[in-house]
Formats: C-alpha cells, sequence, structure tokens
C-alpha cells in the first residue's frame, strides 16, 4: 500500500469514477485481533503536514500516528454510492428534487446540511475502517478558507430531495475541514461513527454532515445529481482462514 497517496495534499482511493465494488487489499499481513466497537474516538481533521499533535502525522485527511498504515493492510475494500440522499436548508423551500451540490458554511440562504444513507450487503461490525468522500463541485468557485464540518449518524427517518429544518444527530460526531482550493475530495473519517452504529439496536438513518463554522463563499459539494456522489469507502475485517 503506498501510504504516499493518503499523505496530506495527496488524493486517496475513491477520487476516480464511483461504482467501483469489492476488491481484496494487496497485502499477506493479516489483521491482528479484533476490534473493540464503539470505543474509538473520532481522529482529529486536518489538510495540511504538521498540523497534526506530536508523534502523528495528517494521513487520509486525519491525524494518525506517526508510520501507521492509513487502513488496516488485510482489509477488504468497497466502496459504496448512496441509498439516499438529501440537501436540508434552513430557508422555507418547497420540497422537490435532489440540488446538485450543496453549500457547508456560506451565506445564510445557500448553507446546507447534507443527509446520505448508503445500503448494500455489508455489517457495521466488520467495518476496521471507513471514510465520507465528498467530491467539490467543479464550476463552484474555488475557496481556500476552511470550513469546519460535524460529521454523525442522523437519529430519525429523512426523505430524498431537498427541504427545509433539520434532522437529529445521534453518536460520537466527527470532524473534518472542508477546502476546495486546491479542489480535492474531502475524505472524512467515519469509523467511530460506524463502530456505534453496530454496537447499538436501530435503524440506520444514515449520516448528518453540516458546517460548525462559516467563510465568505462556504464550500462546494457534489450531490451526484450533475456530478459523482458522496461515497462510503469502506474496509471490512479479512475473513478468517481456517488453519
Amino acid at each position: 500500500m503506498d501510504r504516499g497517496q493518503y499523505r496530506a495534499g495527496q488524493r486517496g482511493p475513491g477520487t476516480a469514477q464511483a461504482g467501483r465494488h469489492l476488491s481484496s487489499a494487496r497485502h499477506s499481513i493479516s489483521i491482528a485481533g479484533g476490534l473493540l466497537l464503539a470505543c474509538v474516538s473520532p481522529p482529529l481533521p486536518c489538510r495540511s503536514p504538521g498540523s497534526c499533535p506530536a508523534d502523528t502525522e495528517c494521513l487520509a485527511q486525519r491525524c494518525a500516528t506517526l508510520g501507521a498504515d492509513p487502513v488496516p493492510p488485510a482489509a477488504r475494500r468497497l466502496v459504496l454510492e448512496p441509498a439516499d440522499i438529501a440537501v436540508v436548508t434552513s430557508s422555507p423551500v418547497r420540497s422537490g428534487g435532489l440540488p446538485p451540490s450543496v453549500t457547508f458554511g456560506g451565506p445564510a440562504e445557500a448553507a446546507g446540511q447534507l443527509l446520505v444513507r448508503f445500503g448494500g450487503g455489508w455489517s457495521a461490525r466488520d467495518v476496521v475502517a471507513a471514510f465520507l468522500l465528498l467530491e467539490p463541485v467543479s464550476s463552484a468557485e474555488p475557496s481556500a478558507e476552511d470550513v469546519r464540518l460535524e460529521v454523525a449518524m442522523a437519529s430519525s427517518a429523512w426523505s430524498s430531495g431537498a427541504a427545509a429544518g433539520s434532522v437529529g444527530r445521534r453518536g460520537p460526531a466527527g470532524g473534518a475541514i472542508a477546502r476546495t482550493r486546491p479542489p480535492d475530495p474531502l475524505r472524512v473519517d467515519v469509523t467511530a461513527q460506524l463502530h456505534e452504529l453496530g454496537a447499538r439496536t436501530g435503524d440506520d438513518h444514515g449520516f448528518v454532515v453540516r458546517a460548525v463554522t462559516a467563510s465568505t463563499r462556504g464550500a462546494v459539494y457534489s450531490t451526484g445529481a450533475a456530478g459523482l456522489p458522496p461515497r462510503l469507502d469502506l474496509y471490512l475485517r479479512a475473513p478468517t482462514v481456517p488453519p
């Protein structure tokens, strides 16, 4: 596995055309032991070298132990597209079709939240690493201003499309730093959120992504209506091979 592609300023997996399916990591190293679910705190987000605490580095847009693998070497990879997706704004709007983009942290009349849920035949209990990938809109004016995001699991059901209002959140809240200059995909570590999902009973209502800071223009990302959709980049526990 090439660690360089995960370092700050580099494009990681999932940046090519969406729709890839299950593939095996090309390593012979096995994942040692099991992971305890719902015991991992969301990592600190980062977007540049030198922005992490001592003995850590910016890897896959989050602070990781210096020298650690970006993902478990023997994990199986699965990249998913949304089963449901919606953009929620605070302004009164008529519910309707999915807009082509969502603006995080921009002017009040344009700012929105993203709701996204992924289907597929996988179990949260098998997740050893997971990333939510968001693609910047190429036609939007890029901004080097940071917009800090919060990502958590949605606490109730919702419908795809566009709507006004808000959806509740539950479980651990992770963070991300949205920056569209350079126009690289945003990678959000959601491992802790999926571990929480696997450790409790209840329905999977997907993720809520919202801005907790603002900038002049905000950060604009594609919903998939006219570009690449959000994707869930999963790394699953390798099956046990009998001796």
